[in-house]
């Protein structure tokens, strides 16, 4: 018997599926992050050591039944340096494994769509666009550092909501609902608490920031318009990416988009204008079919021999 592992990596947490010949899932663990960048090229080793091992224990055989492995990671294709430094460590570390690496918006594509033509947007903690088209041409847009990208993504939407409480706190917009769910969740005495609490306990960790985007969701949810016009412009900035995507490997086609990652599970409050806009364009939006993880699984059996 064959066996398949996927590997969904993402910023905030990373997903591990096997399954066999036939594609069903056998079982699955949950590990965190994924991004080198944040937990160091051990930190990734170890990860996919541990994860392995434990979705290997769903299988009937043992680790040389593995057939393919397929790691969907984070900044994947974006440092040639630092892709051939880390391939290298991870083929050396597992010899016995069969790996293909390919970036995690691919593994987002390949689940939302089952390997179907089309274009897939992901947003999570970051944001990026992935698609292939009928003659098998692939295209990426997004995905570029959270200082000057991840236009939508739940980091994005993490620092608005901050720039929203100041300028609530300060007068400059209207107090709304957004005001008193970030002094409450955050335990401010006084507004100004914020700029030590931002700098000691956010700076620089993506995932922290990212989490900040659910105080901006509650507040939505209860009526701030400052709240859902934020949406509604992440809803344009993941359009756009669509539309990079579109440009390179589409043309004039229409195709189908599908969106994939945590700020999608927000509800109408950002797939209602992302819809619109799409339509509009001549876009069709269609529900994912399988989580990434899936689509990692997908890609093991199709990346197995190529």
């Amino acid at each position: 018997m064959k066996y398949y592992i996927g590997i969904d990596g993402g910023g905030s947490k990373t997903m591990f599926a096997i399954s066999d010949e036939s594609g069903k899932i056998l079982g699955t663990a949950l590990a965190g992050s994924a991004f080198y960048k944040q937990i160091g090229e051990e930190g990734v080793i170890d990860l996919l050591r541990n994860g392995v091992a434990e979705v290997c224990r769903f299988a009937e055989g043992d680790a040389t039944d593995i057939a393919s492995v397929c790691f969907g990671m984070p900044a994947w294709g974006e440092s040639p340096v630092n892709d051939k430094i880390i391939e290298e460590k991870i083929l050396s570390t597992f010899p016995e494994w069969n790996i293909h690496i390919v970036n995690d918006c691919e593994v987002g594509w390949a689940g939302s769509l089952e390997l179907y033509p089309g274009i897939n947007i992901v947003a999570g903690t970051g944001s990026i666009a992935f698609g292939k088209n009928e003659e098998g041409v692939t295209a990426r847009c997004g995905g570029w550092s959270e200082w000057f990208g991840d236009e939508g993504s739940g980091y994005w939407l993490g620092v608005k909501c901050v720039q929203l409480f100041s300028r609530q706190s300060d007068g400059r917009d209207e107090r709304g609902p957004l005001y008193e769910i970030v002094r409450k969740e955050l335990n401010l005495s006084v507004d100004e608490e914020i700029i030590d609490l931002f700098e000691q306990e956010y700076l620089h960790k993506r995932d922290k920031i990212a989490s900040l985007q659910k105080l901006l969701l509650q507040a939505a949810k209860e009526g701030d318009v400052y709240a859902v016009d934020t949406y509604a412009q992440a809803a344009k900035e993941l359009y756009d990416i669509v539309c990079g995507v579109k440009k390179k490997i589409f043309a004039d086609k229409n195709c189908l988009v599908s969106c994939s990652g945590g700020i999608f599970k927000t509800g109408d409050v950002i797939r209602k204008p992302f819809r619109k806009l799409l339509e509009a364009d001549g876009m069709e939006l269609t529900e994912s079919k399988a989580e990434p993880y899936v689509g990692a699984v997908l890609l093991a059996k199709y990346y197995e021999n190529k």
